[in-house]
C-alpha cells in the first residue's frame, strides 16, 4: 500500500517529453523511479486531461521519450500500487468558493486531490500554486521545492 498519494500536474508529462529541457527530463524520471521505490502513488481521474496526455506520450518515436513513456505506463500508471485511478463517479464535487478560485482547466487537479485523499498536489504553475494556498485542507507544493525534498 502506498505511503504517500500525490497529485502531479502536467509538468511531469512536459518534462518527460523534454519540453523543459533534458535536466528536467532526468529529474522527472528520477522522481518516478523514487516514487516506485518508496511505494508512493500518483492519483488520477480516469479520462482526465492528464490521463489522456500520458497516453499521447506513447506516440513519440524518439527512443528516449519512448523509453520514459514506457516506464511511466508500465511501472506507474498500469500498477494499482503506484497509480490510484479514480472513476468519474468517485469525484467529490468542489464548493463554489473553490471553483471560483481556480482556473477551469485546473479544477480536475483539485478534484483529484480531495477525491483521492492525496497528501500533496505538486505544480510548477505559480498562479495556480498561489490560488491553491488559499484552499483549506490542500497541501500544495511547487515542483522544484518538492523534488529537492523528495529526492533527498
Amino acid at each position: 500500500m502506498a505511503t504517500k498519494c500525490l497529485v502531479v500536474n502536467e509538468w511531469i508529462l512536459h518534462d518527460l517529453q523534454a519540453d523543459n529541457g533534458t535536466k528536467a527530463q532526468e529529474e522527472s524520471y528520477k522522481f518516478l523511479q523514487k516514487l516506485k521505490e518508496n511505494g508512493d502513488c500518483i492519483a488520477l481521474i480516469q479520462g482526465c486531461v492528464w490521463h489522456d496526455k500520458a497516453w499521447q506520450l506513447m506516440k513519440h518515436t524518439d527512443p528516449v521519450r519512448r523509453l520514459l513513456s514506457q516506464f511511466l505506463q508500465c511501472n506507474i500508471l498500469s500498477d494499482s500500487n503506484t497509480c490510484k485511478l479514480l472513476s468519474p463517479s468517485q469525484v467529490v464535487p468542489l464548493t463554489t468558493d473553490i471553483v471560483n478560485l481556480i482556473p477551469a482547466s485546473d479544477i480536475y487537479l483539485i478534484e483529484t486531490y480531495f477525491s483521492s485523499k492525496a497528501d500533496t498536489l505538486i505544480t510548477n504553475d505559480l498562479p495556480f500554486y498561489e490560488a491553491g494556498r488559499k484552499i483549506a485542507g490542500l497541501n500544495i507544493e511547487l515542483r522544484d521545492d518538492f523534488l529537492k525534498r523528495y529526492s533527498s
